[in-house]
C-alpha cells in the first residue's frame, strides 16, 4: 500500500536531450532504460514521460489481397501473437546436469519487420500466405498527441512523483544524484532539471523564518510595552520556537514529512502559538502586582486561566480536524497545512501550562513585601498595587512612557463597566 498525494505532483522534473540522436530512439531509450533506474529510487510513488515520437511498428493491410487469399484480420491477430512469446523449452539432461531451455520468439531489433514480413499467417491450397503478401510492414512511429520543448529546443520530459507522505528533499536529491550518473554512463546525454520542488521548500523555509523572527520579536515588543520588564519578553522569545519543535516533532511522528503545505500550516499558524503564553503571562504579572511573590503568582495564574485556555485550544484542534478528513486533491492540501497546525497549537498549550509560568516564576521580581503564599488581598489593596510602577529602572521608563495612561484607562473602563450594570434598563 502506498500514499497518494495528488496535491503535490511531480516533485521534480527533467528535461532529456542527446544531441545527434534520433528523438525517436531517445524517446525508447529514456522509456525503457532510464525511466525503469527512476521508478526503483526510494520513496518514488511513479515515473513517467511526456513528449517525443514513441517507436511503433504497424502492420498496415490491403483488404483486398486479405480477401482473395481467404484470410481475415483475426488470422494476422492470431499468428503475431503465436510468434511474439517466450516460453519454456524443456531440458537439455547431459549425465547429472540439466540445463533449462527457454525458446525466444519475442520479436527484437534488428530483425523485427524482417520477421514480420516472412510470417506465414495462413495458406491457399499447398501455398503458405505470408504476411507481406497481404500486408505492409513500417518501422515508424505512434501519432504524436503532445510534444514538449525545453529552452526551445525538442527534448524528453520526465516527471518524478513521491509518495504521499514520503521525504521530497531526500527524493529530489537522490534523483538528482542518479541524473548525474546517467549524464556520465551515457556520453552526450544531457539531463537537465526543469523543476525542483525542494527549491520551494527551502524558499518557504526561508519565508517562515522571517515570519517567525517578526512573530517573536514583534510578541516580545509589545510584552515589554505592557508589562515593563524583560522577563515576559524572554519567555516569548522562548515559547514560540519551542512551539514550532514541539509541532514538528508531533508531525514526524505521525509520519509526515516537511513538504511546502507543512510549512504553509507553520506561517499561517505562528501568530496564534503565543496566545496562550501570553495570557499566562499577563494573569501571572497581575497577581505579581496584587503583591504576591511570582512562584506564588506563576501557581495561581496557571490555574486562573487553565480551563479557558484548554478550551479555547481544543476548540480550535476540533474545528480544524475535519478538514484533515477530506479527499481528493483539495484533502491531501488541506492535511498537509493542518496537521503542522494542529499538532502546534497543542505543543503551545503543554508549554503555556508549564514553561511559560516556570519562567516567570524566575524571571519576573517580586515587589517589596511580597506575599509567599495565597491570600485573599483586599480590592483596594489590589487596585493600589496594579497601578504601581513594575520594579526596576526599564519598569519606572516603561510606566512612565505607556503604563501610566494604559492603567487610567483601566480606571475609566471599570467605571464604564460599573455604570453599565447599573443602568441595565438604559443599555
Amino acid at each position: 500500500m502506498v500514499h497518494v498525494n495528488y496535491q503535490n505532483g511531480p516533485a521534480i522534473q527533467f528535461a532529456i536531450t542527446r544531441p545527434g540522436m534520433n528523438r525517436t530512439a531517445l524517446k525508447e531509450m529514456v522509456d525503457n532504460i532510464i525511466l525503469t533506474q527512476f521508478n526503483q529510487l526510494p520513496g518514488v510513488l511513479s515515473a513517467y514521460t511526456f513528449g517525443g515520437d514513441t517507436r511503433q511498428i504497424q502492420v498496415r493491410v490491403d483488404r483486398n489481397k486479405l480477401a482473395a487469399y481467404g484470410l481475415n484480420i483475426i488470422a494476422i491477430r492470431k499468428a503475431i501473437d503465436s510468434a511474439n512469446f517466450n516460453h519454456g523449452g524443456g531440458a537439455l539432461i547431459s549425465g547429472a546436469s540439466q540445463v533449462e531451455v527457454e525458446i525466444n520468439n519475442e520479436f527484437e531489433e534488428p530483425q523485427t519487420v524482417q520477421r514480420l514480413e516472412a510470417l506465414p499467417i495462413g495458406h491457399q491450397g499447398s501455398r503458405i500466405v505470408y504476411l507481406r503478401d497481404v500486408a505492409q510492414v513500417l518501422d515508424t512511429h505512434a501519432a504524436l498527441v503532445g510534444n514538449f520543448y525545453y529552452n526551445g529546443k525538442p527534448a524528453i520530459w520526465l516527471g518524478v512523483q513521491g509518495e504521499g507522505k514520503g521525504n521530497y528533499l531526500a527524493l529530489t536529491q537522490h534523483a538528482k544524484k542518479l541524473a548525474r550518473l546517467l549524464v556520465r554512463e551515457y556520453p552526450g546525454l544531457k539531463v537537465q532539471t526543469v523543476f525542483d520542488q525542494a527549491f520551494y521548500i527551502h524558499l518557504n523555509d526561508g519565508n517562515a523564518l522571517h515570519e517567525f523572527i517578526m512573530a517573536v520579536v514583534l510578541a516580545s515588543l509589545v510584552i515589554l510595552l505592557f508589562l515593563g520588564e524583560l522577563g515576559g519578553t524572554v519567555i516569548a522569545a522562548a515559547v514560540l520556537p519551542s512551539a514550532v519543535a514541539f509541532g514538528f516533532f508531533l508531525v514526524y511522528a505521525l509520519g509526515a514529512q516537511r513538504n511546502f503545505g507543512i510549512m504553509m500550516g507553520l506561517v499561517f499558524i505562528v501568530g496564534k502559538l503565543l496566545d496562550d503564553s501570553i495570557v499566562v503571562v499577563e494573569v501571572v504579572r497581575r497577581y505579581i502586582e496584587r503583591g504576591f511573590h511570582p512562584k506564588v503568582a506563576a501557581v495561581l495564574g496557571a490555574e486562573h486561566v487553565q480551563n479557558a485556555i484548554m478550551a479555547a485550544t481544543f476548540t480550535f484542534v476540533v474545528m480544524l480536524f475535519p478538514m484533515t478528513q477530506l479527499t481528493g486533491d483539495m484533502g491531501a492540501g488541506f492535511y498537509s497545512m493542518t496537521i503542522p497546525m494542529i499538532t502546534s497549537v497543542i505543543g503551545s498549550y503543554i508549554l503555556a501550562m508549564t514553561i511559560t509560568p516556570l519562567m516567570a516564576s524566575v524571571l519576573f521580581k517580586p515587589k517589596p513585601g511580597a506575599i509567599t503564599e495565597e491570600v485573599e488581598v483586599p480590592l483596594e489593596k489590589e487596585m493600589a498595587l496594579e497601578s504601581a510602577p513594575p520594579p526596576g529602572r526599564l519598569g519606572r521608563v516603561m510606566y512612565a512612557v505607556f503604563l501610566r495612561r494604559f492603567h487610567a484607562f483601566e480606571r475609566f473602563f471599570e467605571r464604564l463597566v460599573g455604570w453599565l450594570l447599573r443602568h441595565r434598563l438604559i443599555v
